[in-house]
């Protein structure tokens, strides 16, 4: 997971665009939820705490600051050791309550919190992912039960998913889809 992390930032950093996991659904262009008219790093929040960017879905522009920023502070973290790297940024005041808890294992997202800190002139658009419309609202609405959310996903109608650009789908969540 970390390997990934590390080529999409710096795959971001050098060329800007748009960055989707593969398991992501896209059910519509990015330009549903990426407006690229704007010089911001665009994507969805993290829902624990709802102000940190997560990684499964980013948009840049080219040469953006914050994403070379977000890029090399991930490459210190690997250097260092994301373990040791994760307790000085917590102690140093970086994280959050909901993200402490996913530590070390989203090393990113706490880099992004001190990229964040060490630019806040730069523009960010992060939308709830859990908001009618958004990746992960399908989940909030099983209340978080991945067979429940998943059942739902694939019995909904094109109609239904209308407003709905992209579905991201855990790693627990693709358990629970049918061969």
């Amino acid at each position: 997971a970390q390997l990934s992390d590390w080529y999409r930032l710096s795959a971001l950093s050098s060329s800007g665009g748009v960055y989707l996991d593969a398991s992501c659904i896209a059910l519509a262009p990015p330009d549903a939820w990426v407006d690229r008219g704007l010089d911001a790093v665009q994507g969805f929040a993290f829902h624990p705490d709802g102000e940190t960017a997560d990684s499964w879905a980013i948009a840049a522009p080219a040469g953006c600051p914050l994403i070379k920023r977000w890029r090399d502070e991930f490459r210190a973290a690997l250097i260092r050791g994301v373990a040791e790297y994760c307790a000085e940024k917590e102690a140093a005041g970086h994280s959050t309550a909901g993200l402490s808890a996913s530590l070390p294992y989203l090393a990113v997202l706490l880099c992004f919190r001190v990229a964040r800190a060490a630019h806040p002139e730069r523009a960010v658009r992060l939308t709830s992912a859990t908001a009618p419309g958004c990746p992960l609202h399908h989940l909030r609405l099983a209340d978080w039960d991945p067979l429940a959310a998943v059942s739902a996903l694939f019995a909904a109608s094109a109609e239904e998913l209308a407003d709905t650009p992209l579905v991201k789908l855990r790693a627990c969540d693709r358990e629970c889809v049918p061969p």
